[in-house]
């Protein structure tokens, strides 16, 4: 693939709407949920992202779910399906509701 000189207004126009140009200036703790039978969103791109934002000293996690595809909370595999909400449900109230994980299953 020939990419476009860094002058070409087609560059700077891809560039200016990759979140990755940006990605440094993330401050808010940022879980990413990537399937790896995603073909809309490449696994890269998720591991780019977080790269930049780990690299930066960023809050930042990464869940990869095998199998899966873009749609997989949705259709994917029950048990797949089930550790992703987990997940969710771990972070919010870790980011958002300020309750460690601990705290948050010694309540169930």
């Amino acid at each position: 693939m020939i990419l476009p000189k860094k002058r070409d207004p087609r560059f700077i126009t891809v560039r200016r709407c990759s979140p990755i140009t940006y990605a440094h200036r993330c401050r808010t703790p940022t879980l990413l949920i990537q399937g790896e039978a995603d073909y809309r969103c490449p696994a890269e791109q998720s591991e780019q992202f977080y790269a930049v934002l780990k690299a930066n000293g960023r809050v930042v996690e990464m869940l990869r779910l095998p199998g899966s595809s873009h749609v997989g909370s949705k259709f994917g595999d029950p048990a797949i399906r089930r550790a992703q909400n987990q997940a969710l449900l771990e972070w919010m109230n870790r980011y958002v509701l300020g309750v460690e994980p601990d705290e948050s299953t010694a309540t169930h």
